[in-house]
């Protein structure tokens, strides 16, 4: 941490990336780390492929952009919340790679399959979330958090801890949960956004996953097609945090959640307590995560096709 807080300190132009389909952890990261460090006179810039979420539009989010503006300004890439660096999505892949020659390379993370890709890794994979992890740094950079940067990192925590029900929550987290409540983060405000002020188009789609759930004993799986979308009018943001609501069915330990994307299909893999390693499960078609959450992509593959696969592999658990 210490060799990144100095290269930080010392960059003039940061660019700040992180993993196409944003949730909440990365976005949030990212609009943290940004405001800080443009209260300190940097120059900062963030990247995504994909657009924000509608319920994170909340956070005060300027600087978001699809393109690199001036590759050559670059001195700093700060990577957020990515395991590899082909979760960034290949059109900012394309773009990030002619300037990766010339920039300091940082990559902070707590997913377990993080392959340490960059020069500079900042991997702790105990703590709850990226978010967590900024913290820690804006401490160490003596950054002054306000109340858009308090909010944006107890978004991300909330977010990836399931609102504080998942086992990577911590003491510590709780601590720093305090800390950015008296730096003006309100809990509640945030909770309603996220949680609390769902589009009905979201709970059709909810309920589609629901109506065709499948068990296999202490397992569940269901999944969405291009269809589905058309029918209930949904977004394919929406079906962010779907897999956390078939998980909670008294006596399910993993479930899983296969999402029609084109001729593609998007996996979210979630497990309760330690029976089931959800990350070995993704390695599988080459994703990962922690072992408790991940996911994979699995490109020219049917719907038909792909939940075929996944229930072989839970018949085999």
């Amino acid at each position: 941490m210490k060799k990144i807080i100095d290269i930080i300190d010392n960059a003039n132009s940061v660019l700040i990336v992180s993993h196409k389909r944003p949730d909440g952890d990365s976005i949030a990261s990212q609009i943290a780390l940004y405001h800080a460090l443009k209260s300190v006179g940097k120059s900062v810039y963030i990247l995504n492929e994909h657009d924000m979420p509608e319920k994170f539009a909340f956070l005060q989010s300027d600087g978001i952009i699809n393109h690199i503006l001036n590759g050559n300004e670059y001195d700093t890439i700060v990577f957020l919340d990515c395991a590899n660096m082909n979760r960034i999505g290949n059109n900012s892949l394309e773009l990030i790679k002619p300037i990766l020659k010339h920039c300091n390379c940082i990559n902070i993370d707590h997913h377990t399959s993080n392959d340490h890709f960059c020069r500079y890794n900042m991997v702790n994979t105990e703590t709850s979330s990226t978010c967590e992890m900024i913290y820690s740094l804006f401490e160490g950079l003596n950054i002054n958090i306000n109340t858009a940067i308090a909010t944006s990192l107890l978004t991300g925590i909330i977010t990836d801890t399931g609102f504080f029900k998942f086992s990577n929550t911590s003491a510590e987290t709780f601590e720093i949960v305090t800390k950015l409540i008296k730096k003006g983060a309100n809990i509640n405000s945030i909770a309603y956004e996220i949680y609390m002020n769902r589009p009905i188009e979201e709970i059709r789609l909810i309920r589609t996953v629901f109506e065709r759930i499948e068990i296999i004993d202490d397992k569940i799986v269901s999944y969405i097609d291009n269809n589905d979308f058309l029918k209930t009018g949904a977004k394919s943001e929406y079906t962010d945090g779907i897999v956390n609501q078939i998980l909670y069915i008294k006596g399910i330990k993993a479930a899983v959640l296969i999402i029609q994307d084109g001729n593609n299909v998007r996996i979210s893999f979630r497990s309760k307590d330690e029976v089931y390693d959800m990350n070995k499960l993704a390695s599988v078609f080459d994703g990962g995560g922690h072992k408790n959450a991940a996911g994979a992509y699995i490109s020219n593959i049917t719907i038909k096709e792909a939940v075929s696969k996944i229930k072989e592999l839970l018949n085999k658990l």
